[in-house]
């Protein structure tokens, strides 16, 4: 005879909010919206769908970060993507000076959401430029993708430059090493909680919009037609990136894999994976652990 267990369901609804839960990509409403498009025309929802696809959500700065805001030195730069404000840190005076450090968002992110790294940069004696990304500016409305962030970091590194170390949050991780396929070089890049593979985010993205799977094949077409090359060949894992890497990822990360990491770290012969304890995909950004890891190995 089996013996059965009663289940909680406080319990069980306590668990599930205690356990990572990804980012969605689709507000409901959206979501519902794009459902009936579908139904009526799925060219009318594809077109939504692609601006959505390049289209990054803002988010309000929280407290932690408003510190930041008001402390760093910010300029208004011109660049190709128009006016961009970046934050210029300088390296604490109290130690001896380790080199310059360009540090990059996510998608949907803001320089701010980087504070804990940039301030352990500085007090180990590393001046940090921290840009907002092109279609990330506070109160505006625009579009971006990898290759924008890639062609930022690139122009930064030949217009600023130059900077002997990049680090970069997710698709900004993922945007340093791409980088390099726009003629920059680094001594040493680190990559935090970043995708190796850019279909796996054509995949995802369609999966959280709730359409069928085979407007996948939709968005790689038309991407490729509008941007003139293959995602599936502009992917973080076959950047032309030949400097030292250091991968910092948690294995409990719902939004990218950990197994994204391992990817990364097989296909860099220079690299180092660091598998943090549990953090998620942001919360890593605000742990000492993290921040030790990244000045130690620009330190080495």
């Amino acid at each position: 005879m089996l013996a059965s267990r009663a289940t909680n369901p406080q319990q069980t609804n306590m668990a599930k909010s205690n356990s990572p839960q990804p980012f969605s990509l689709f507000p409901k409403s959206i979501k519902w919206g794009l459902k009936l498009l579908h139904f009526f025309s799925e060219r009318a929802a594809f077109g939504v769908l692609y601006r959505l696809f390049f289209l990054p959500r803002p988010h309000q700065t929280p407290e932690r970060e408003q510190t930041y805001l008001k402390q760093w030195t910010w300029t208004q730069t011109p660049t190709p993507w128009g006016v961009l404000p970046i934050a210029v840190v300088a390296a604490a005076q109290n130690c001896p000076f380790q080199g310059r450090v360009l540090v990059l968002h996510g998608w949907s992110g803001r320089p701010t959401q980087m504070g804990g790294v940039v301030q352990a940069l500085h007090a180990a004696g590393f001046d940090c430029w921290v840009p907002v990304a092109p279609g990330h500016v506070a109160g505006q409305t625009g579009f971006s993708s990898l290759r924008d962030f890639a062609q930022l970091a690139s122009w930064l590194q030949e217009h600023h430059g130059p900077f002997s170390a990049g680090v970069g949050h997710s698709l900004g991780g993922g945007a340093l090493l791409m980088s390099a396929d726009h003629g920059s070089k680094w001594d040493k890049l680190v990559t935090i909680s970043s995708f190796a593979k850019t279909d796996r985010v054509f995949h995802e993205f369609i999966r959280q919009s709730g359409l069928p799977l085979r407007y996948v094949d939709r968005l790689f077409e038309r991407v490729t037609h509008e941007l003139g090359s293959d995602p599936h060949l502009y992917s973080p894992h076959l950047a032309k990136h030949t400097g030292a890497l250091l991968v910092v990822h948690s294995p409990d990360d719902v939004e990218v894999p950990f197994s994204d990491a391992e990817c990364l770290h097989d296909h860099f012969p220079q690299s180092t994976l660091v598998a943090t304890s549990p953090l998620g995909h942001r919360k890593i950004l605000w742990r000492s652990e993290t921040w030790e890891a990244v000045v130690g190995y620009l330190h080495q």
